[in-house]
């Protein structure tokens, strides 16, 4: 629903409600449901959904969808294309890591930690043998 999106980013809260409860009406069953866990988000959500550059004034505002995509592609390079598992907390590290490093503060924190903490084996996510496959 095209008029639902650009609401969201227009800001226009009472409009994108009004068209999802016409959804909402029409659909039975399990869409119904869907419909309503989707306006009961974007409900509690709306003000993070509108384009910032509605409300901050200023010249050269950029919307964030460029960078974000830039971004996903240097964590998925890092985490796929190595062959390697990752626990939950250590992808997380290194996310963090990748943001530092191309915010050029990578060097400042690496001196905040002494000693490096080790993860114990059982944690560990490991791949099911033939998963991956090159």
């Amino acid at each position: 629903m095209a008029e639902v999106y650009q609401g969201c980013i227009m800001g226009e809260i009472d409009e994108v409600e009004r068209l999802l409860i016409v959804a909402q009406e029409k659909a039975d069953g399990d869409k119904s449901k869907e419909i309503m866990k989707l306006r009961a988000y974007l409900m509690d959500n709306c003000y993070g959904s509108r384009d910032y550059r509605l409300v901050v004034d200023g010249d050269g505002l950029r919307g964030l969808g460029a960078i974000e995509g830039n971004v996903d592609k240097l964590i998925a390079d890092t985490m796929k294309k190595r062959d390697m598992s990752w626990t939950k907390q250590g992808a997380d590290r290194m996310a963090r890591l990748i943001s530092l490093r191309e915010m050029g503060k990578l060097n400042t924190r690496t001196k905040c930690r002494s000693k490096p903490q080790q993860i114990p084996a059982r944690e560990r996510i490991i791949p099911e043998e033939g998963q991956y496959h090159h």
